[in-house]
């Protein structure tokens, strides 16, 4: 009988320790969303359907130039860093469960379309490295090295690195110039293909949402290629010298516009011109030039609501303190909106209702409606950059 109560009371001990170690809002992970906390090199845990802060993660590095994906059960994060660092959160908890130095100087990372494992693109030093999602252990080191016009072997920063459809990794080699697809199974992460001289110093590149074509544009020219993931014997081709000849007043280039910037809506691309207040619109299938749209000021991020209907501009320089969007079946300005100074990042809820909108400068993530355009709620964060939806664990290129 004593036997019996001691193991009853064990037991009730345990349900005690389950329910204090359980997350106290009792949701699953389908609303959360992350924002980068630069001031702190932390991350801010949201719940998007409440807009309430849930969490903070303190102290994982310099977060000047983070990227984040998540895990396909949408339970962890995972940060790519400019100090190297990769760390493994659980939203749920809000605990750093693992995390490993993958590079001096990354630039980059990506996750594998099984989930299975994480791609980091390095500048220093120059390679791409495969790690496993769950121990976030080395697998591979893929060094990227080239041969220059000298015959030496160099090695090359990795730039506009994307998980692709058939279980690939693609990016670019930014002083190589060239273009490389590996691919994301094991046992040895093959290099698949690799081109050479496909333009003159890739600085960025991106993959279209349906996963067909890779765009990488060049820090020296104004020429973009595009590699036609359904016809790869053809290799990356030229689509566009982005000279439209209707060149407006010069301006200072406060940043550079990285292709991640660009908005795809209605099959077009609208694409930011550097030094200049206004956007290139082009046909995606042809890649002719369609419109030139005068802005408010240069463009950094043009982000297509989820419907396509609208696309939202945020600008450099002393003009980022604007929020500017356009109506992309007419191509003219529906509103101009005056937030406060240092809007960088915007990320619509999912299916679009909402509008997540970093103010870094005045330490304010604000929520708009997606319909009115109006302020719903603000949110105190400090330095608040890039924002990232749990959904987007869903995506491929991301």
């Amino acid at each position: 009988m004593r036997d019996r109560k001691i193991k009853i009371r064990f037991r009730d001990c345990l349900v005690l320790v389950l329910l204090w170690s359980t997350p106290i809002y009792g949701q699953g992970t389908g609303t959360l969303g992350v924002v980068i906390e630069r001031n702190t090199g932390g991350l801010v845990i949201l719940d998007t359907e409440y807009r309430k802060i849930l969490r903070r993660v303190e102290h994982l590095g310099d977060l000047s130039h983070a990227t984040i994906v998540f895990s396909r059960n949408e339970q962890f994060a995972y940060t790519f860093q400019r100090d190297g660092w990769v760390h493994k959160v659980d939203l749920l908890s809000g605990k750093k469960i693992a995390s490993i130095q993958a590079g001096k100087n990354s630039i980059g990372g990506a996750i594998s379309q099984d989930g299975k494992y994480l791609a980091v693109s390095n500048y220093e030093p120059g390679d791409v490295r495969i790690l496993d999602s769950q121990s976030l252990e080395i697998l591979k080191i893929i060094p990227a090295d080239y041969t220059d016009a000298e015959g030496k072997t160099q090695t090359s920063r990795t730039v506009g690195l994307v998980d692709a459809p058939e279980h690939r990794f693609i990016f670019s080699l930014m002083d190589g110039g060239e273009i490389w697809v590996v691919s994301s199974r094991p046992p040895d992460f093959k290099i698949l293909q690799q081109w050479k001289q496909v333009g003159n110093y890739p600085y960025d590149a991106f993959l279209t949402s349906e996963g067909r074509y890779y765009l990488a544009g060049f820090l020296k020219s104004n020429q973009v290629v595009r590699l036609d993931l359904w016809n790869m014997e053809a290799g990356p081709q030229p689509v566009s010298t982005l000279d439209a000849n209707l060149e407006s007043p010069k301006v200072p280039m406060y940043k550079v516009p990285h292709l991640s910037g660009w908005g795809m809506a209605d099959g077009k691309a609208f694409t930011p011109v550097i030094s200049e207040e206004r956007l290139m619109v082009y046909e995606l299938k042809t890649w002719s030039q369609l419109q030139s749209i005068a802005v408010y000021g240069t463009v950094v991020f043009a982000v297509p609501r989820p419907d396509e209907r609208e696309l939202w501009l945020t600008f450099a320089g002393p003009k980022n303190d604007t929020l500017q969007i356009i109506d992309v079946a007419t191509f003219q300005i529906r509103e101009t909106i005056k937030l406060g100074r240092g809007i960088s990042h915007i990320h619509f809820t999912p299916k679009g209702d909402m509008a997540y909108v970093s103010v870094r400068t005045e330490n304010k993530l604000m929520v708009l409606d997606a319909y009115t355009h109006e302020i719903q709620e603000t949110l105190e964060i400090n330095g608040p950059s890039g924002i990232f939806m749990v959904p987007r664990a869903h995506r491929i290129g991301l």
